[in-house]
């Protein structure tokens, strides 16, 4: 017995000693800046290292929430989540059951909508800032051919500037959200989908008692991306509108950037970039909550 106490002790011993590396790596890399983050969050600072920090408590949060340009951000970043939730998962979802069948040309067919994936988001930017140009942009042009609307600024106008970044947004999201439901339906088991032709069940029905059923895990984590990834929309907006026009398309990425290295408040910007950590956690746990509910009612 004692024996085989000192070999489990030596190999958990060794096994902290292998860990200790990464944990190290990792407390420089997200542990260490994100508790400098919250702290620097109650202080008034300008960025300089040498400079005084004054306390201000929760001046900077109150700033937060009373700033009417934060309030643009948290409308606008709900507008982005909402384009993903129902414009980019069904999208790429109707495209990952179309890759997942034998047809010719599929390999084209999934290197072109997952293209956008693979881009610079500011090459996509100025690519869309050209579409969108008022006159010359080809889509102003379209609209003007069939009397839609006359020299149109869908970038420049303050009530169509956020659709049409959500519209980029959604664009440059689906080629991923593809992949990952294609390989989550890929490695569903074959013999139930058989069973189920047997049985005269039609393509609808599989869909709805079969697939969406089985996908729940990978459809959760493709929302949870798609959720906590409009957080990090930054380089696509900065090349379409850099937030204008006004606090039209301002987002708490642009919003932080521009506290940070236009205004040199940094106290102010670490507090946003808390309040971002806390909305990806919430929207997190309340689809982790949504999807375990659904599990359970299944199971019932």
């Amino acid at each position: 017995m004692t024996g085989d106490r000192g070999k489990k002790n030596k190999v958990r011993t060794e096994a902290v000693l292998l860990a200790l590396p990464a944990l190290a790596v990792y407390s420089c890399v997200i542990i260490y800046p994100i508790f400098n983050m919250l702290v620097t969050s109650f202080f008034e600072w300008n960025g300089v290292p040498d400079s005084p920090r004054q306390f201000v408590g929760f001046g900077n949060y109150h700033n937060f929430f009373t700033d009417y340009a934060a309030a643009y951000a948290v409308k606008n970043i709900v507008i982005l989540m909402a384009a993903g939730v129902f414009c980019t998962v069904p999208i790429a979802f109707f495209l990952a059951t179309v890759i997942n069948r034998s047809f010719r040309g599929k390999r084209i067919f999934r290197v072109v909508y997952f293209m956008p994936v693979l881009i610079n988001r500011v090459a996509i930017g100025l690519m869309f800032t050209f579409i969108f140009f008022p006159r010359i942009g080809p889509v102003p042009v379209i609209l003007n051919q069939l009397k839609l609307a006359e020299n149109v600024n869908l970038l420049g106008n303050v009530n169509t500037a956020m659709w049409t970044v959500a519209f980029a947004h959604v664009w440059c999201g689906v080629g991923l959200q593809m992949i990952l439901l294609s390989a989550g339906m890929a490695a569903l088991p074959a013999d139930i989908y058989e069973a189920a032709e047997i049985d005269g069940v039609s393509a609808w029905e599989k869909l709805r008692y079969i697939t969406l059923p089985m996908m729940k895990g990978t459809l959760k984590i493709s929302v949870i991306l798609v959720l906590t990834g409009s957080f990090k929309v930054f380089d696509l907006l900065m090349s379409l509108t850099g937030g204008g026009p006004g606090n039209a398309t301002q987002l708490p990425s642009t919003l932080l950037y521009t506290a940070a290295f236009s205004h040199s408040k940094f106290g102010y910007a670490n507090a946003i970039a808390v309040m971002t950590v806390i909305f990806c956690l919430f929207i997190t746990a309340v689809v982790n909550g949504v999807f375990k509910e659904k599990e359970e009612k299944s199971l019932i």
